[in-house]
């Protein structure tokens, strides 16, 4: 079993997190159930919408920057710089401004970039969390320390060799597109970070699965609720983060796939889907 760590006092600088399974986290199983758009708006802040682009040169001693919004069409002919000379630096930069709702300094907050599949360097407020690449292990980021509940602006930046980037309205609206799948999302202190589901035995009689948590954030006290798709509970009880917790899920009339797994601790829910014929997933609203 991985090692399991404690959170660290919170630090001045953005802290890369290791990859975990995806999913998102609700308050508890009711509000699951509701279907709140209020929860989510809540818990989760989208950074779609429109972003600014930006083309830069960067010289010896000087910045030149062009600036438009986004476009059916961009010539770069308006652009009115020889980008391609020698010597010179170009970036393309897309920045957004953005709040938090409901903003609360107790909570961690992090940025995930999972939807981003090609090289950023990435600020926020003016702090760099480094050049990115989700294709490696990293997939959010630890921002808590680096915003507040207003004005934050997010910058992604990637370099280009030659003006056709530029000019190329399809290639801008692809790279923006790809900022449209940032979102910001809002975590409890004491939380379970990571953890795995094992299908180990089907057969007439039902599923035997297998749950462990990976790995966790302060000092949780997790447990489980198995419910049918009719949300009538099967079973309940709690987990010992030292063990695998086997759970024995039973097939009869009465007990109708898909189940859905809860996994609870105080402050969260995470929701896990389990059919009959032994796949299972996170359940993960799209945003």
């Amino acid at each position: 079993m991985k090692k399991l760590r404690n959170k660290p006092m919170r630090q001045a600088q953005p802290q890369p997190l290791a990859r975990r399974i995806r999913y998102i986290p609700y308050i508890n199983r009711h509000v699951f159930n509701s279907y709140s758009m209020d929860y989510i708006n809540h818990t989760i802040t989208v950074l779609a919408g429109e972003w600014e682009s930006t083309v830069k040169r960067f010289e010896t001693d000087e910045e030149v920057a062009y600036t438009w919004e986004k476009s059916e069409q961009h010539d770069s002919g308006d652009v009115g710089l020889d980008l391609e000379q020698l010597g010179c630096t170009n970036w393309l930069s897309y920045q957004q401004y953005f709040d938090i709702k409901d903003f609360d300094d107790s909570k961690d907050y992090h940025l995930n970039i999972e939807g981003i599949n090609q090289l950023f360097l990435i600020k926020v407020n003016d702090m760099s969390l480094g050049v990115v690449d989700t294709t490696q292990a990293v997939i959010e980021f630890d921002v808590t320390a680096m915003i507040n509940g207003q004005n934050n602006k997010i910058e992604l930046i990637t370099g280009f060799q030659s003006m056709d980037v530029v000019s190329d309205s399809a290639e801008l609206d692809f790279e923006m597109d790809l900022c449209q799948n940032l979102y910001i999302l809002e975590r409890a202190n004491d939380r379970i970070e990571n953890y795995e589901i094992v299908i180990k035995d089907i057969n007439q009689h039902g599923l035997m699965l297998q749950l462990q948590i990976l790995d966790i954030d302060g000092a949780p006290l997790p447990s489980f609720v198995l419910v049918d798709a009719e949300a009538r509970m099967i079973l309940e009880s709690d987990i010992d983060i030292d063990k695998v917790t086997s759970i024995h899920i039973p097939l009869s009339q009465d007990g109708h796939p898909p189940f859905i797994l809860y996994i609870e601790t105080e402050h969260e829910t995470i929701a896990h889907r389990i059919e009959i014929n032994g796949k299972h997933e996170p359940v993960v609203l799209t945003h």
